[in-house]
C-alpha cells in the first residue's frame, strides 16, 4: 500500500506499508511527496512538489527516483503504474487546461476525451485499460468517470 502523511511540522511525506512495515519516502529535495500508486514490482508513482510546482515521479523498486514532467507543462501528477512500468496520471498546460496522459518507454502520450474540459488519467490496468475523470465542457465543475484502452 502506498500513500501520504504529514508530520508534526506540516510536511508532506510519502510511505510504504508492507506487510505492516512503514517506510517513509521523501523525493530529494522535494517540499512535499506523495506516493499515489505501486505495481507488484514495488515501483511507486507520485507527485513531489517544489515550491513553484508540482511533478510527477517514478521510484523503481531498487529506490531511483525519476522525475516525470510532461513536456512544455505547468504541472505533472503520476497517479497510477502497470506492472508492464506504463504511468497514467495527469498534466496543466499553460492554458491551465488538465489532460490526461500515459508515459510508457521513456515517451509521453496526451489523452484527452472529446468535447471535455479537461481530463484526468488515474489507472492503468495490466491489460492497458484506462479510468478517470473529465469535466463537462458545459458545466465545468461536472466530472464524468471515464473508462477506455
Amino acid at each position: 500500500m502506498v500513500g501520504s502523511y504529514d508530520d508534526s511540522g506540516h510536511v508532506t511525506h510519502g510511505f510504504t506499508d508492507n506487510g505492516g512495515t512503514f517506510t517513509t519516502i521523501d523525493y530529494p529535495g522535494a517540499t512535499a511527496t506523495i506516493c499515489a500508486g505501486i505495481d507488484t514490482a514495488g515501483d511507486i508513482v507520485g507527485e513531489w512538489d517544489d515550491p513553484i510546482t508540482e511533478h510527477g515521479f517514478l521510484m523503481t523498486a531498487g529506490g531511483t527516483f525519476i522525475s516525470l514532467d510532461f513536456p512544455l507543462a505547468q504541472s505533472t501528477v503520476a497517479i497510477g503504474i502497470n506492472d508492464s512500468g506504463e504511468v497514467a496520471g495527469y498534466y496543466e498546460d499553460a492554458a491551465s487546461v488538465l489532460h490526461g496522459f500515459i508515459y510508457t518507454g521513456g515517451a509521453f502520450f496526451s489523452v484527452d476525451v472529446p468535447g471535455g474540459s479537461g481530463t484526468e488519467l488515474t489507472r492503468i490496468a495490466n491489460t492497458g485499460a484506462i479510468t478517470g475523470v473529465y469535466l463537462d465542457s458545459s458545466s465545468a465543475s461536472e466530472a464524468h468517470g471515464i473508462r477506455g484502452h
